[in-house]
């Protein structure tokens, strides 16, 4: 069981619990985990986004996040959930900037409902994605 904390994550596997650091503090409590389908897990701390590769999920000592986003703007929450779709796309709402699209094999971001605050985002049967 993954659970996201102020500044670090926690790994509980049956009687051990595990302590990943972050790379920066985040002033907000709120991280959102999600991992895609190829074991990597996404961690959002509303003003970063950071990649964990899976094979460094095994020990918190050769952890190495990747920054792969970084919300700039001043007083402003950046993200407020993610969704990995079944295609291996991931999925960020955003505090007031849109929907942001990022491709692992592309990594740039593409934003879909500039000025929106989507809350939720689901994926449906057929695997369309619904903010």
């Amino acid at each position: 069981m993954w659970v996201g904390q102020t500044g670090q994550l926690l790994c509980t596997q049956g009687e051990k619990t595990s302590i990943y650091k972050l790379p920066e503090r985040s002033a907000f409590p709120k991280t959102d985990l999600k991992f895609d389908l190829e074991g990597n897990l996404y961690i959002s701390t509303r003003k970063q986004v950071y990649r964990l590769p899976s094979a460094q999920l095994e020990s918190p000592q050769k952890a190495r996040f990747e920054l792969i986003y970084r919300f700039h703007e001043v007083g402003v929450f950046g993200s407020t959930n993610m969704l990995v779709d079944r295609s291996g796309l991931l999925w960020i709402g955003t505090n007031g900037h849109g929907l942001k699209k990022y491709n692992p094999g592309n990594p740039r971001f593409h934003l879909f409902l500039s000025g929106k605050s989507p809350r939720r985002i689901l994926p449906d049967p057929q695997g369309r994605v619904w903010a």
